[in-house]
């Protein structure tokens, strides 16, 4: 089994800092749920009642936080069961943390139905048959790294490990359970970018039937990153930038994609795209855009692993070619929306 495990010198600082105010904090924070949804009510019936805001970013914002305190508990609890840690990579411990990560993913999901209205359409679930899988995400807001979770709903055989931005350390459980499985949190501007190649297709080792979630865009598009990103592809890849007219996705950094191709030649390629998540790219956005308006349209496309070219020159073009399918479905998916 890859060891995702990336020991940073500011870890134990930042558990420091964070951990003991949310364990005593949040129960402190339910104690006060009545008085802070009365306030949240007061709020919205003076800036706009019909749609809640306050009162659902309230709710929201709860749920996550008693979802944090019941994961760094369970942590503790394994924490014990695997003698300090010294049992941590045995089987049994890592099945047990994969449950309570698929449970703590579930209570963000039913959190994300019950305060802000989302709920998804998902076609092509069926493509995320056994793996081993190489899972492309699209990324766009603060909520979508639920997608996977969601596609691979129906598949709990499939064991997920991730490629994460190193940002995400600062969630107390992401933090927790992804040191604890293989994942690997990546620097996304590395010091030293073969290390950080290296660790991700480390993830890709004896991956049997689970899969491999990256999100290769590396952050949420914007006109302003969009336009850099496609500025920067003239200039060096004037190739590929005549191949991609992307309207609402980046173009795919292939580093890491690649080191896990490599790294798993058997693997298919699967693509996850998705439309409604825009919206919520930032706290401002959530408290402006809630509740979700619609369903959240999500596509699955597959492609196998003999489809795969050998080179990575024609690998990247296969990728862009989905990648460019993926940002038109979007755009039709969008143009059905606004149509009368």
């Amino acid at each position: 089994m890859a060891d995702g495990v990336r020991v940073g010198s500011g870890r134990w600082a930042r558990r420091l800092v964070l951990w003991p105010p949310l364990l005593l904090g949040v129960p402190l924070l339910v104690a006060l749920a009545p008085v802070l949804f009365v306030a949240a009510a007061v709020i919205d019936l003076l800036t706009g009642p019909r749609r809640l805001r306050a009162v659902r970013t309230t709710g929201m914002a709860l749920n996550y936080a008693v979802a944090e305190w019941f994961g760094l508990v369970a942590g503790g609890v394994l924490w014990v069961l695997t003698l300090g840690g010294l049992l941590m990579r045995r089987e049994w411990s890592q099945r047990l943390h994969h449950r309570v990560q698929r449970r703590w993913t579930r209570a963000v999901m039913a959190a994300l139905a019950r305060w802000l209205r989302a709920s998804w359409h998902v076609e092509g679930a069926e493509h995320l048959g056994p793996g081993p899988v190489i899972v492309c995400a699209r990324h766009a807001s603060i909520f979508d790294a639920v997608v996977p979770a969601v596609v691979l709903g129906d598949h709990p055989e499939i064991r997920a490990r991730h490629v994460l931005k190193a940002e995400l350390m600062w969630d107390p459980c992401l933090d927790l359970f992804g040191h604890r499985l293989p994942n690997h949190f990546v620097d996304r501007l590395p010091t030293e970018r073969d290390r950080e190649l290296a660790a991700v297709a480390a993830l890709a080792d004896d991956l049997g039937t689970d899969a491999v979630v990256i999100f290769p865009e590396g952050t949420f598009p914007t006109p302003a990153r969009m336009g850099r990103a496609m500025r920067r592809v003239a200039e060096r890849e004037p190739e590929r930038a005549r191949r991609l007219t992307l309207r609402h996705l980046l173009p795919v950094r292939p580093g890491g994609v690649n080191a896990l191709i490599e790294a798993a030649p058997s693997a298919d390629l699967v693509f996850i795209g998705h439309r409604g998540f825009e919206p919520f790219g930032s706290l401002r956005s959530i408290i402006a855009n809630v509740p979700f308006g619609r369903p959240v349209d999500i596509m699955v496309w597959r492609v196998a692993a003999a489809e795969i070219p050998d080179d990575p020159d024609g690998r990247l073009a296969l990728i862009d070619r989905w990648w460019q399918h993926m940002d038109d479905w979007i755009d039709d998916t969008e143009q059905r929306e606004v149509a009368p």
